[in-house]
């Protein structure tokens, strides 16, 4: 698969050479104003021993992603198809990795890409106590919850069922 920026998709990297000289070709393209390299979410990118990173084609808006290998894993280039590169956070490791998902939230609300939403009547997280906010990724409509840590409780992020 083809695109305007000439990307062709990549399964895995025969070798960590290979995939080295692939970010190299990728720094060119940032230097030459072509693609931008934009912002992961941290909490999700630390969910694994995985490094991934995200670039957008400036002519088509397109996103794709890059995994580093760490073998046997040989890493992956891949559209992505879901802009919102969500994953669970069962549990947040502190009130301030907290504070920083929401400075991340805001930056892709001010970005676009997602948007603060009205919780459901009688879907949402039914505990008193509990500081919850719904987010929709304006991509593919999916909604997130995002419940505030309360010590014992250290919080969530999840899709609404």
């Amino acid at each position: 698969m083809i695109n305007a920026c000439s990307w062709e998709e990549i399964p895995g990297f025969t070798s960590m050479s290979e995939y080295k000289r692939f970010c190299i070709w990728l720094e060119e393209q940032i230097r030459d104003e072509l693609i931008e390299k934009i912002p992961v979410n941290e909490m999700h990118n630390n969910a694994t021993d995985l490094k991934e990173y995200l670039y957008r084609c400036k002519e088509t808006g397109e996103i794709w992603r890059l995994v580093e290998p760490n073998f046997p894993f040989r890493g992956v280039w891949l559209p992505v198809e879901n802009a919102c590169l969500w994953g669970k956070i069962e549990g947040f490791t502190s009130l301030n990795g907290y504070k920083q998902f929401c400075l991340w939230i805001a930056e892709q609300i001010k970005a676009g890409i997602i948007e603060e939403v009205p919780i459901e009547r009688g879907k949402g997280f039914g505990v008193a106590f509990a500081i919850e906010h719904w987010y929709r990724c304006k991509k593919n409509g999916e909604i997130w919850q995002l419940i505030r840590p309360d010590p014992p409780f250290r919080g969530l992020w999840r899709p609404v069922k």
